[in-house]
């Protein structure tokens, strides 16, 4: 359900705000009287004649029993067109424009039956409030199916003298009201202030519009799909989430088998050694190649490769296309602590670090160049050596460390974010 007030000047000039649900009943009551007062102003219409007696004269001259309308007042037939109607006689034409127009603007003051005469003066005390603001809301609603003139006192005395100007006036006013009333939504209830200047012209008016069902506004509708795409994004985050978090948890099991087997391993070792058994056997072969991803013969290259020259290549997975001041910074960190952030050494891998699962991400969507997560600038390597990081402090799920020497690998690995970061924020 939405609500407008809509507040403007004679020309027709309009702002729209709010209002709220209503009923109301308009108009004279009673179908008879209603087809006879109609039927009258059918007919002097189309007589055309200036002297003629409008249907607002009809009604009060019908309502008060009087036969002649010559001497009806302009309060009579405003109240008598609309019955409850508030009639309030100030100059009220004086507020300026843009004081009337304000929001804060106390017009609900006229559907009261004396309305003080300060507020001609009326100033604000503050910014003006929004649209969607309680009060105003709260006193637009309060307003719906009332209706209140305000007359100056000079134009009211003419009006005493002057029947005629009197009834050219009220049609001026009973016309505006029915153009407003043929242009609103169906079941939609309306209030209006009309405020007259001296010569019978309409200086303000405020409309206030409510019930009935209607459509969503341009802003209401913009607001809703922005609303509908937020939500949308916030989707799109969590399945990437999920599906990172179920790739982590592969990788975790990866690294659980991985110790499994070297444990086994060794325990097979050890059972041959003291067999007595030195031979060692095609399966034993078979488990160790696995586990290392790699031959005897390339274990041995790997081995023979020096110390520096084999943490260069691992740099080189990591951030082939980084800056020379990256890469320095890198081998630097290397010397420091003593790991990298892939966890590599000539043995082997000592577990799975979050940079290696950076790159096993990037591999999982398909990205091209997935090894390459330092990137080709500073800021791209401080980027993922922060996540990295980020991710080690808060894991999606509890580490299960398996070891005494994987713990103290893993602390490691953090250590080695922590320094590596800091000579990346000082290039």
């Amino acid at each position: 359900m939405k609500n407008i007030l809509q507040t403007g000047d004679k020309e027709g000039k309009n702002i729209y705000h709010m209002g709220g649900e209503v009923k109301m009943d308009l108009g004279v009551t009673g179908k008879w009287g209603e087809n006879y007062l109609s039927g009258q102003y059918r007919k002097n219409a189309a007589a055309g004649t200036n002297g003629g007696v409008g249907f607002a004269e009809l009604a009060a001259a019908k309502a008060a029993g009087r036969p002649d309308v010559s001497g009806i007042s302009f309060k009579d037939m405003w109240q008598t067109r609309f019955p409850g109607a508030y009639y309030h006689v100030m100059d009220g034409y004086k507020i300026s424009q843009g004081t009337w127009e304000r929001l804060d603007f106390p017009h609900d003051d006229f559907f009261r039956n004396k309305v003080d005469e300060s507020i001609l003066d009326w100033k604000p005390t503050g910014p003006e409030p929004k649209m969607t603001d309680s009060s105003v809301q709260s006193r637009a609603v309060s307003t719906l199916g009332k209706k209140s003139i305000v007359v100056p006192p000079a134009l009211e005395e003419k009006m005493k003298d002057d029947p005629t100007l009197a009834k050219q006036v009220m049609e001026r006013v009973e016309t505006f009201i029915a153009e407003k009333e043929a242009t609103k939504r169906p079941n939609r209830i309306r209030s209006y202030i009309l405020v007259l200047d001296e010569e019978g012209e309409i200086a303000h008016t405020c409309i206030t519009s409510g019930g009935g069902v209607s459509g969503p506004t341009e802003a209401a509708q913009r607001q809703f799909e922005a609303e509908q795409e937020a939500k949308r994004k916030r989707r799109a985050e969590y399945m990437g989430i999920v599906e990172e978090s179920a790739l982590k948890r592969k990788l975790m099991g990866q690294e659980a088998n991985e110790q499994y087997y070297k444990a086994s391993i060794t325990k097979e070792k050890v059972s041959a050694v003291y067999e007595k058994n030195s031979i060692e056997t095609v399966a034993e072969k078979s488990a160790q190649d696995k586990v290392t991803g790699c031959g005897k013969k390339d274990e041995e290259q790997i081995r023979g490769v020096s110390e520096t020259d084999f943490e260069e290549r691992v740099l080189q997975s990591a951030g082939p296309n980084a800056p020379q001041s990256v890469k320095d910074a890198w081998m630097e960190t290397v010397k420091e602590v003593g790991v990298n952030g892939l966890g590599e050494t000539k043995n082997g891998r000592t577990h799975i670090t979050q940079m290696y699962i950076q790159q096993a991400i990037a591999n999982y969507y398909g990205l091209l160049h997935s090894n390459d997560i330092l990137g080709n600038s500073v800021e791209s390597a401080i980027r993922a050596t922060q996540k990295a990081l980020y991710d080690f402090d808060h894991p999606l799920e509890p580490s299960k460390v398996i070891s005494m020497e994987e713990q103290q690998a893993r602390l490691k690995e953090r250590e080695f974010y922590t320094v590596f970061l800091e000579k990346l924020k000082r290039l």
